[in-house]
């Protein structure tokens, strides 16, 4: 997935829709989401927890908000989740998820230059303290952050849950302090951009990986 496919793909989870009605089955409210999002259920994963397509909304909502603040709100009450993969949406468990991180590229370049108004260590720290403090490796959690440096750029190289990455992504924004400052980017050890998504167990041999490719 390209930065662009992703931009697409984030704009439109922002536009407002009306509430999904109580009672209704999380397979019809995917059905009426806007079809410009490919949307999909991983109902293999659903049947390992017990749970299938046809689980009904339990939660009242009443006024029209963006796309992902009702999506997020009807799976947090079902204990499900969302990944961001391949130029769609993929519903599935926690459980899941944890077995297959995305991992991506930070450039926080802008952050950290000239005026060097961030040192990258707080950069980390802010996020394992803002984001989802449970889910980093310092806590316990399957969430890594690494960093990488090259003589004119600087990333962090973060696996993490889709839903915690979005609220990265605008984390960094709010300290940059621009709209339109966009600071993900994802690259393999050549760097073509890719979207990396493995089991856990992998996550840190390919976090080193990529340190290792930019310093060499």
């Amino acid at each position: 997935m390209t930065a662009n496919d992703e931009s697409r793909i984030l704009d439109l989870l922002g536009q407002r829709i009306t509430p999904p009605a109580y009672g209704m089955p999380l397979r019809s409210l995917v059905e009426t989401l806007p079809t410009e999002i490919p949307i999909a259920i991983n109902s293999r994963a659903l049947d390992e927890i017990g749970m299938s397509a046809d689980e009904p909304i339990e939660v009242r909502l009443n006024r029209p908000a963006p796309l992902m603040v009702h999506l997020m709100s009807v799976l947090q009450t079902m204990d499900l989740t969302i990944l961001l993969r391949n130029n769609a949406l993929t519903i599935t468990t926690n459980e899941q998820l944890e077995q297959c991180y995305p991992v991506r590229v930070y450039d926080v370049t802008a952050l950290t230059n000239q005026s060097r108004r961030y040192q990258v260590q707080q950069l980390r720290e802010v996020i394992e303290v803002s984001i989802a403090p449970d889910s980093w490796e310092q806590l316990g959690g399957p969430g890594v952050i690494a960093t990488r440096l090259s003589l004119n750029q600087t990333c962090l190289v973060i696996a993490n849950s889709t839903v915690n990455h979005l609220q990265i992504d605008t984390l960094l924004n709010r300290l940059a302090g621009d709209r339109n400052y966009r600071p993900i980017s994802r690259m393999d050890s050549q760097g073509r951009s890719r979207e990396m998504d493995q089991p856990i167990s992998e996550l840190r041999t390919e976090v080193k990986k990529l340190v290792n490719f930019a310093n060499p």
